[in-house]
């Protein structure tokens, strides 16, 4: 409701100011007394201001109602019954916030899968990553600049695009470039990776497709405090639980050394995946 109402005021201004015939009509109805001294604008909202109003005057009334009049407990049912409405109203008022959210994301996002779009899907965070990716002499190299979107019930894995040159200038140009596209039902585990001359606040993602019999891990670090990665597992974790129906978010979160990283064999990938039908043996 919000929203559509931002919407049309917007478009109320607009119009204001590029027709001056509408500006004319606008001005002429707003001094009437029935406006009360308020513009349309003003007046848009005040439908959703109507029910915090009147719980505010049923409040009130309650307070100067004695206990035991005949009245006083329908007005305490009325109150709670309007807060309760209230309630439903903000819940689907962030609902559709964090999905107007998520449209604008995709619409930012080469390549974006059109299943990525659903009514049943809501942004959560994002959060910038750097991909973990150590050659085969044991060296990191250059990573990628990773954002990952968090939905409530998937993530969407994107490169960051660096933004400079001619490329940047276009109307067309999307500041991220679609990686991977992951449900909580395909990450088997969130990997918490011990810190190591290498590899700083890394963790990884254990994911498996239905169609490709082979898990893959892939792998990030993040920069700064160890606890935005502490934090972000246990957000993926929890999520990764809620999608499970799980009793704890704890039974996806493995950790071990990212020693680990150097004995595994290597693969090709945008984003740096890591064969590992065998890792399981690591965290025994």
């Amino acid at each position: 409701m919000k929203i559509k109402i931002r919407i049309t005021k917007e478009a109320l201004s607009s119009c204001d100011h590029q027709f001056s015939r509408f500006h004319a009509f606008l001005k002429c109805n707003e001094s009437k007394p029935e406006c009360g001294r308020q513009t349309l604008s003003e007046l848009l909202i005040t439908p959703v201001q109507r029910i915090p109003r009147i719980i505010l005057l049923l409040q009130d009334l309650l307070k100067r109602t004695d206990t035991g009049h005949i009245d006083y407990k329908q007005l305490e049912e009325s109150v709670e019954k309007l807060k309760n409405v209230m309630e439903h109203i903000n819940e689907d008022k962030r609902k559709t916030e964090k999905q107007m959210h998520m449209f604008e994301l995709i619409r930012d996002i080469e390549d974006v899968p059109a299943t990525v779009l659903s009514s049943h899907r809501w942004f959560i965070s994002r959060h910038d990553v750097l991909e973990l990716n150590i050659s085969n002499n044991g060296k990191t190299n250059k990573p990628l600049s990773i954002a990952l979107f968090l939905f409530s019930d998937s993530i969407e894995i994107a490169k960051i695009r660096s933004g400079h040159g001619f490329v940047a200038m276009k109307d067309s140009y999307k500041p991220y470039r679609h990686l991977e596209f992951l449900t909580y039902s395909n990450i088997r585990s969130v990997i918490d990776f011990t810190d190591s001359e290498d590899v700083v606040n890394g963790f990884g993602l254990l994911v498996h497709w239905s169609d490709d019999p082979q898990e893959r891990l892939l792998t990030f670090k993040i920069n700064g405090d160890s606890s935005i990665k502490t934090e972000l597992i246990n957000k993926i974790s929890q999520m990764m639980c809620t999608s499970n129906c799980a009793p704890s978010p704890d039974m996806f979160v493995w950790k071990t050394s990212s020693d680990i990283l150097h004995s595994m064999p290597k693969t090709g990938g945008s984003i740096g995946p890591i064969d590992t039908g065998t890792i399981k043996r690591a965290f025994t």
